[in-house]
């Protein structure tokens, strides 16, 4: 499985839908009884090798800390049975290598290879690039960072020859077999290369396989006929969204090859152990000798110049100037940043090496600039930090997604363009004399690209002065919700309010707010001036405190289409949980209209049932709100609302129910060394039970993956407890298959065991 990972304009969705469905299931698989219920639950790493991102590590690390724990947990248990891990290093940003200069290659290897350490405690093996990019510069890097294998496309091969033979056979533009490593001769070292089997890997997908772990075992035992040695490739996002079931099926697979079957599953590590290779391989040199890869049959020419790569009707005549001025771009502003780190009396070597530090988190801002300097100094300090945002900004100027496309204003490009821009909030740089560099370079529509900058992207650079408007209108529009704290590297550490409605309709809001610089831990202040009157609109006014000036205005229109949708859907959740509140008032009178429109067996007003409509999905949604197991009293509130929404026919916001409750049991069930008592498991033992009978469907995976573990991982030592005596193991046991048989899982081993105790 490769992953890469690139912002776009629409990540929030696609991350949860790339999460769920690929991620989160590949980490914990369901396996079925014929019952239907939950036999086993595997992860699929166990059994792949995988290659991820440092930004998709770094996220799921944030956001899906029990995928990431599997993943680790996956690789650890790989060196423990092989003495090699499935996971792969990639480079720290998805780039295509052989375009960089040689220093600017070694730099992402560098920092891929840090970052694969912190992540997996270990070094790596193997190695996969973006788009399997590869040029002789790049096979020396990774050669003397004593790398071992690399993971390349069948057709970048161009012949083979038996090691010691001294003759080339040509391949004539088939594939390369996938039935061994072959192996990589430089002036200064080897390294081996391993070519998925090409039918296998296209068959995976164009042939469903992935849909039949019956289907699946033939297809591999078939291959393995000849040579007894098969690996194919996918992309990680076929093994859940391109095919949403083929976690299972995989799953399936690895429990049919670990009984009886002579087909077993390892890793590249271990069958280069103990299979070298005999034959030497010649790569494809591609266009210019500039290199080759897997998504282009010029070499790697699609991402920086019009090669005829492409997927429509569009001209690409705006790649290679595209591509010569951010490399010009990128060049100035590394340069500007290495400028500020000599004029500290540093290396550039060191404060490079250092700087994933930095960024994974692995050292706090102040401590790492005081390691570097040898000293604290808060002047030398922010210089330094700035320097390292901007060298951090920087890296991201020639990501391969900007390219792969066949124009730049698509969403997958613009996110790259974003961060282009956010460099020079920390060099000396204009940004205003980047964009117009671009004026000359035109796209499909006509437009230049400087045009489409300043019109659609320029309003979501996210300078202070932007992030300090956007929480300050957080703040003051949801003064009753959850504030948001952050946006981007920038905290809000305080912030005042004063209200005066100057007149009937009219409000002035005075105060200040200071944002604390995650990346100079540095401090800005700002005060505002905010007039809100509901017939003409509302004005904002912004001041920096350090200075003398008046304030001035912040133009509202400026901040992005996204960005102002979300200040209204702020301010509707304003407004609903308003309503909500005043409907309760007024619940009495409404309940007493929907009794009578069904005594007198007549429609009741629309106005009626939409408030309770309203107001009973807000109360339930509020009723949910804590991370705890519910009490008996709040699930008595609960069923009490689910059945009055019943017995007067109300439609509730079904899907946000049923996503709140999803939260609210792998919430619940997320200490395992809590969940097992019996106020968890009743309270579980009820909300389902009540969700049940009024209609709900929320989605168990976490939960049941949750309680699986703890099955597997906690009932042998509760049963081994027992045995000694300790009759408190036995409630507990028999709470923790309560739990099991609630979400669907087979605990009939566990049974078995206990019986026999």
């Amino acid at each position: 499985m490769r992953h890469d990972y690139s912002p776009t304009e629409n990540f929030q969705q696609q991350w949860i839908l790339r999460n769920r469905a690929c991620y989160g299931a590949n980490s914990a698989s369901r396996i079925l009884n014929p019952e239907g219920r939950i036999r086993d639950i595997l992860n699929n790493y166990r059994h792949l090798n995988f290659s991820m991102s440092p930004a998709l590590l770094a996220e799921l690390a944030r956001s899906s800390p029990n995928v990431y724990r599997r993943l680790k947990e996956a690789d650890a248990e790989s060196v423990l049975r092989w003495g090699h891990g499935n996971a792969m290093a990639r480079p720290w940003l998805e780039v295509v290598l052989p375009l960089l200069s040689p220093e600017q290659a070694a730099l992402q290897i560098d920092w891929g290879l840090e970052a694969f350490k912190h992540h997996f405690e270990r070094p790596a093996e193997g190695f996969c690039l973006p788009h399997d990019a590869v040029s002789p510069v790049i096979l020396d890097l990774l050669i003397s960072r004593g790398l071992k294998y690399l993971l390349l496309s069948p057709y970048q091969a161009e012949g083979i020859m038996p090691i010691g033979s001294g003759s080339w056979q040509s391949l004539g533009g088939s594939p390369v077999s996938g039935d061994r490593p072959f192996q990589i001769d430089r002036p200064h070292g080897s390294l081996a290369v391993f070519f998925p089997d090409e039918n296998l890997s296209r068959s995976l997908l164009a042939d469903h396989l992935l849909r039949d772990a019956n289907r699946l075992d033939g297809a591999l035992r078939h291959s393995l006929q000849a040579t007894g040695f098969i690996n194919a490739a996918v992309r990680g996002e076929v093994l859940g969204i391109d095919e949403p079931f083929a976690d299972m099926c995989l799953a399936a697979l690895w429990e049919r090859l670990n009984g009886s079957s002579p087909v077993d599953c390892t890793n590249y590590g271990y069958v280069l152990e103990h299979r070298q290779p005999q034959e030497l391989v010649k790569l494809k040199k591609g266009d210019d000798e500039r290199g080759s890869s897997s998504d282009c049959p010029h070499g790697v020419a699609r991402w920086y110049r019009e090669c005829g790569c492409r997927s429509s009707a569009t001209h690409q005549r705006w790649k290679e100037p595209l591509w010569t001025k951010l490399n010009h771009w990128q060049t100035k502003l590394l340069n500007e940043t290495e400028e500020m780190v000599a004029s500290l009396g540093l290396s550039i070597t060191s404060f490079q090496m250092a700087l994933p530090q930095l960024v994974l988190g692995i050292t706090p801002p102040r401590i790492w600039a005081q390691n570097l300097l040898g000293h604290a100094s808060q002047i030398e300090e922010d210089q330094l930090l700035r320097a390292a945002r901007g060298f951090q900004w920087a890296q991201a100027f020639l990501q391969a997604s900007l390219w792969n496309v066949d124009d730049p204003t698509v969403p997958e490009s613009r996110g790259i363009l974003l961060e282009t821009l956010r460099v020079f909030d920390f060099t000396k740089s204009s940004v205003s004399d980047y964009v117009n560099d671009l004026k000359n370079i035109h796209l499909n529509d006509g437009r230049s690209l400087e045009t489409f900058i300043t019109s659609e992207l320029w309003r979501r650079r996210h300078d202070t002065r932007f992030t300090a408007a956007l929480l300050l209108l957080d703040r003051l529009l949801r003064p009753r919700a959850r504030y948001q704290d952050n946006l981007g590297l920038l905290t809000v550490t305080d912030f005042s309010r004063n209200r005066h409605e100057i007149e009937e309709g009219v409000y002035r809001y005075t105060g200040l707010i200071r944002l604390l610089d995650q990346a100079s831990d540095s401090e800005s202040e700002f005060e505002y001036l905010l007039l809100e009157d509901h017939r003409e609109g509302v004005s904002l006014f912004l001041k920096d405190s350090l200075s003398v000036g008046k304030p001035e205005a912040y133009d509202l229109e400026s901040l992005p289409v996204g960005d102002r949708m979300e200040i209204v859907r702020l301010m509707g959740q304003d407004l609903e949980t308003n309503l909500a509140s005043e409907t309760q008032a007024i619940f009495p009178l409404l309940r007493k209209s929907l009794v009578y429109s069904r005594l007198l067996d007549v429609p009741p007003l629309p106005m009626a049932r939409s408030l309770m409509e309203l107001a009973v999905t807000r109360k339930i949604l509020v009723l949910t709100e804590n991370p705890e197991a519910p009490g008996s009293a709040l699930l008595q509130t609960l069923e009490e609302e689910l059945g009055f929404a019943r017995d007067f026919a109300l439609n509730l916001d079904s899907d946000r129910l049923n996503e709140r409750f999803s939260r609210w049991l792998a919430q619940a069930l997320e200490d395992p060394d809590t969940f097992t008592s019996e106020t968890v498991v009743k309270a579980v033992e009820t909300l389902l039970a009540a969700l049940g009978r009024w209609g709900f469907n929320p989605d168990l995976t976490v939960a049941q993956a949750l309680v699986f573990e703890a099955l597997r991982d906690r009932a042998p030592t509760l049963l081994a407890a027992l045995e000694t005596g300790r009759i408190e193991a036995l409630h507990e046991i028999k709470r923790l298959l309560r739990l099991g048989a609630l979400l669907w899982i087979d605990t009939s081993s566990v049974k078995n065991r206990l019986l026999e105790s």
